[in-house]
């Protein structure tokens, strides 16, 4: 069973701050991960596809939505 995902909504700061993490060139390749792992969640896009679509698990995804929602930034 599927359980309800609570919705993740960033701020204009908090959705700028995620961009900037993937075009800087000095990110890590782990930081631009999380980053767009919060932007795709913050869309709605469901966590499997996700996975899919960034070459990651399940379990990943679920992982830093769940932090980001429990310490944001």
């Amino acid at each position: 069973m599927v359980r309800p995902k609570l919705p993740l909504v960033l701020s204009v700061d908090q959705r700028a701050e995620r961009v900037r993490r993937i075009k800087t060139p000095s990110s890590t390749i782990r930081a631009a991960l999380r980053a767009r792992i919060v932007l795709s969640a913050a869309e709605g896009i469901d966590t499997a596809a996700i996975a899919s679509e960034l070459g990651t698990s399940r379990v990943t995804v679920g992982l830093w939505r769940s932090r980001f929602l429990d310490r944001g930034l």
